[in-house]
């Protein structure tokens, strides 16, 4: 391993192996070394056991995790949780330099004792290439001697069906192929008559052969029918719900094609013959004005060269827009453009969100005013911005029915 002995040695498992958690307190003890746990669920798994007389040491022979550092580390034994890279698991934090009890050193030796679930070696390697870039020394693989698993094998299983010697066997836990396998291990190597394999959902009753004969062709077992199941996600620690509730496609969409935010004070031509719009030309005086500004996240924006493109494009949108336009109708036609030219610059299509207002109060309280009238309700600025601000998102429903319109004459 190219360890001398020198250092600290620290150790990866799944936290519910208490058998391997008694090897490796034989090894300690064996060495001379002290055995700490740096991850919640180790110390809860061993305090559970001991509480069913089932521990193979005390647990209050550990020590604790804050006190690592007051130990000689040619005295220490200290195991983790996180053999699977898993986000937030004691390994994966101290990989990133971000444990408050576990950071590495140069003459630690870390020792790998699990084996890569499939699906997982991605997260996992870059999980020992970021330990390897901190200096330890790392003993993986088979070579090493150090992992064996902790499934049974094929002789394993078939003495146990042969032992137990069932009327009707499902397995589980696995891949369906797997599943497949070991039904027919089941009828083949123990003489198994009645197998089953169901999928997730799928519901199986059971129930007493009548008179020891079989009265369906799954002998014991019926099926019952199958379920709907919905996946649920974690947030965190604090939110938990399905896909739609935590926006989990929104969420992928954001990371993978970003997000405009654009800002677009709006500016109204002054009246003719007024004092403000003598330099005005007659366009001018026929068109509204924008003052964009542009934000964006997660994005390429070809050194901000892709911003000054929105920016035109917004700017464009808004001198087409007639002056008695509503700031919704604004909000949509200017994300609408941006989206475009974000299509035709760089093939993404991000979430845009605008938002519209009056450059200057008098233009607010007029376009208020405005927006009564055509209403027929007394409406005050804050009921107006309460309902536009959520306009970018496709607005919302009143709880309010709506007026009936009246015909015109």
């Amino acid at each position: 391993m190219g360890h001398t002995g020198k250092g600290r040695v620290i150790s990866t498992q799944f936290a519910s192996n208490v058998h391997r958690l008694a090897s490796l307190k034989k090894a300690a003890d064996l060495s001379g070394r002290k055995i700490a746990f740096v991850g919640m669920s180790l110390r809860t798994y061993l305090e559970a056991a001991w509480k069913d007389g089932q521990a193979p040491f005390d647990p209050r022979e550990l020590i604790e995790a804050e006190d690592i550092d007051k130990y000689d580390p040619n005295e220490l034994l200290i195991v983790t949780t996180g053999s699977q890279g898993e986000q937030r698991a004691a390994l994966t934090l101290a990989s990133f330099g971000g444990s408050r009890f576990l950071n590495f050193r140069n003459d630690d030796l870390l020792l790998y004792s699990a084996k890569v679930i499939p699906g997982n070696e991605g997260k996992v390697m870059d999980m020992m290439n970021r330990v390897a870039g901190l200096g330890p020394t790392i003993a993986m693989g088979r070579g090493e001697c150090l992992h064996t698993s902790g499934h049974a094998c094929h002789d394993e299983l078939e003495e146990v069906l042969r032992l137990v010697k069932p009327q009707h066997f499902l397995p589980v836990h696995g891949e369906t192929a797997f599943l497949y396998a070991h039904a027919n291990l089941a009828r083949e190597s123990a003489n198994v008559q009645h197998t089953s394999v169901i999928r997730n959902g799928q519901m199986l009753g059971v129930a007493p052969l009548r008179s020891g004969r079989q009265y369906s062709s799954l002998g014991s077992m019926s099926m019952l029918g199958e379920v709907k199941l919905t996946p649920f996600y974690n947030d965190g620690e604090n939110g938990t719900g399905t896909s739609e509730e935590l926006a989990v496609e929104e969420r992928m969409r954001v990371a993978v094609e970003g997000v405009v935010v654009v800002s677009v004070a709006v500016t109204k031509p002054k009246p003719s013959g007024s004092s403000e719009s003598e330099g005005d030309g007659k366009e001018d005086q026929n068109t509204l004005k924008g003052s964009i500004r542009i934000t964006t996240r997660a994005m390429w924006t070809d050194g901000g060269r892709l911003i000054v493109e929105m920016q035109k494009s917004a700017e464009a949108a808004v001198r087409r827009m007639p002056l008695d336009v509503t700031l919704l109708q604004l909000e949509r036609t200017v994300a609408d453009m941006v989206r475009r030219t974000c299509l035709q610059y760089c093939k993404k299509r991000p979430d845009v969100i605008v938002t519209a207002h009056y450059a200057t109060p008098d233009e607010e309280q007029e376009h208020f005013r405005s927006v009564k009238n055509k209403l027929g309700k007394k409406k005050t600025p804050a009921d107006y911005r309460r309902n536009s601000s959520g306009s970018s998102r496709g607005g919302g429903s009143s709880r309010r029915g709506r007026r009936p319109s009246t015909p015109k004459d």
